[in-house]
């Protein structure tokens, strides 16, 4: 869950990320330490607060091309729209968006993955509904 409501409601987020000595992922420009990290979200739902007009959480699904350091927290950030609950990567407004929603925690839920067995070739998928205050929302309690 994502705080506001993004526009585009579907995008690729291409960046080079890095990760700085205080244990969080950054995204610069022309670093040769930096990884490239891609990811694709969609806006599922988006829900605007009953006190607050300019208050809004949308639930996005999104699928990685890479696995990075705190990619998605990163580059969902970055691009205007940190988690829910995310005091490491959020700011003032997303403060402000936990706050009237309330959320205390990161709202992010891998509900599916999927790789194939490195020892039998076979695919393996498993799903999870997302639970938590920032889910309920969107999916009931």
């Amino acid at each position: 869950v994502v705080c506001g409501v993004p526009v585009p409601s579907e995008k690729r987020l291409v960046d080079e990320l890095i990760e700085t000595k205080d244990n969080r992922a950054q995204v610069v420009h022309d670093d040769k330490a930096a990884k490239k990290a891609i990811l694709n979200y969609r806006v599922e739902q988006s829900l605007i607060s009953d006190t607050s007009r300019d208050i809004a959480s949308s639930l996005v699904k999104v699928c990685i091309e890479t696995g990075r350091f705190h990619q998605i927290r990163c580059q969902m950030a970055h691009a205007g729209h940190p988690l829910l609950g995310d005091f490491k990567y959020g700011n003032d407004r997303s403060a402000q968006t936990a706050k009237a929603f309330p959320v205390d925690s990161v709202a992010l839920c891998a509900y599916e993955i999927s790789f194939i067995h490195p020892t039998t070739g076979k695919k393996l998928s498993f799903r999870k509904n997302p639970e938590g205050r920032a889910f309920q929302v969107f999916f009931g309690a």
